[in-house]
């Protein structure tokens, strides 16, 4: 059974101190401080369950600025620290890199508001799509598949919509 992850609603509890820590450690090798703003950013997004939107970040954190989400995500992001997920509507969404996540996950992606949540396949599925990616890079010369298996369709309330105008 694949498994969504996520909702609508934000979750209102902190990263884990594990991942403040390997970040704090990671921003130090590349000489950046840890700054409280970013880890208000980090605990919005490691809480919330499904990749955000900047705006999304600032709504969920009242002392945060959509201009110091916006500068905090693009260097964390550009440090590794965060992944963007391109959302059907052209908005970039923001989630822990896999490496400070807790688990391997794709993403259900819906055409019509845009949301983006996490989803986890099933370890067989997971494990043949990985061998797929990696034969299918092989061949093109590609090295290091990092695979990612997004969908997209319609989420429950744009179906609802969708089905009662």
């Amino acid at each position: 059974m694949i498994a969504a992850t996520g909702s609508h609603d934000l979750r209102q509890s902190a990263a884990d101190p594990v991942v403040h820590d390997r970040i704090e450690a990671l921003l130090r090798v590349r000489r950046r401080r840890y700054t409280p703003r970013c880890r208000e950013v980090i605990d919005v997004l490691a809480s919330s369950g499904r990749p955000l939107t900047a705006d999304e970040v600032a709504q969920a954190e009242d002392s945060l600025s959509i201009s110091t989400v916006y500068r905090t995500t693009g260097v964390l992001a550009d440090l590794g620290v965060l992944r963007s997920v391109a959302g059907v509507d052209g908005v970039s969404r923001f989630e822990l890199s896999e490496a400070l996540s807790s688990h391997h996950h794709h993403h259900l992606l819906c055409r019509q508001c845009g949301l983006v949540l996490d989803y986890e396949l099933p370890a067989a599925l997971e494990k043949a799509l990985h061998a797929a990616a990696l034969r299918i890079t092989r061949r093109a010369g590609f090295t290091g598949p990092a695979e990612r298996f997004d969908i997209e369709g319609l989420c429950p309330t744009c179906t609802e919509l969708v089905a009662n105008p």
